[in-house]
């Protein structure tokens, strides 16, 4: 998938699976080498974890759903410096078929 931006910046892709009571969570840079190995935390703790495990150069991830925006207001204050909202982005697959 092209993009117009620059992505020479970015570190790691991280992606977000979010569901009701967690977010499956996982990350690669840009050779698709795993840096986060896929992870569930708790809706509960998902702030706590994303000021912890997020960092400016990040770009994140956001599988759309109902409660998205919750977590878009917890995470978006934070330092990665992109923040894509998509359905079926690569990142999000590999990290859905992870978990299974």
């Amino acid at each position: 998938m092209k993009g117009t931006e620059d992505t020479r910046e970015t570190n790691r892709y991280i992606a977000l699976d979010i569901h009701k009571e967690y977010v499956l969570a996982g990350g690669q840079i840009a050779g698709q080498d795993w840096v986060m190995a896929p992870r569930r935390i708790s809706i509960v703790k998902f702030r706590e974890w994303a000021t912890a495990n997020l960092y400016a150069g990040d770009a994140v991830v956001l599988e759309t759903t109902t409660n998205v925006w919750d977590i878009y207001d917890s995470v978006a204050p934070l330092p990665p410096a992109r923040w894509d909202s998509a359905i079926g982005m690569v990142p999000v697959n590999v990290v859905l078929e992870a978990s299974e």
